[in-house]
C-alpha cells in the first residue's frame, strides 16, 4: 500500500508540471518518477497490475492515489482534488 501519491511524468510535459504543482500546492505527499518511454511504462504498469488492463490511458502524467488506486492523468487528478 502506498503512503503517498505516485506520479509517472516526463520532465518537459506541461500537464505533468501542472499535476505536480497541484499536489505541491496542496502539500500532498507525492513521489515523481520521471520516465522517458511512455509506452514502455504503461506496458510495465499493466503487467504488474497497477494499471487496469482495460484502461485506455496512453499519456503522461500517470497518477496513482495514496492507496495505490489509479486516478488517471492531470485532469482526473485535478477533479479528484476538488
Amino acid at each position: 500500500m502506498y503512503k503517498m501519491f505516485v506520479v509517472y511524468a516526463k520532465s518537459k510535459c506541461p500537464f505533468c508540471k501542472k499535476a505536480i504543482a497541484a499536489l505541491e500546492g496542496r502539500k500532498i505527499q507525492h513521489k515523481v518518477n520521471f520516465i522517458s518511454d511512455t509506452v514502455a511504462t504503461i506496458a510495465m504498469l499493466r503487467a504488474n497490475g497497477s494499471l487496469p488492463q482495460n484502461s485506455v490511458h496512453k499519456t503522461v502524467p500517470i497518477v496513482f492515489g495514496s492507496n495505490g488506486e489509479f486516478i488517471g492523468g492531470c485532469d482526473a487528478l485535478l477533479r479528484s482534488l476538488m
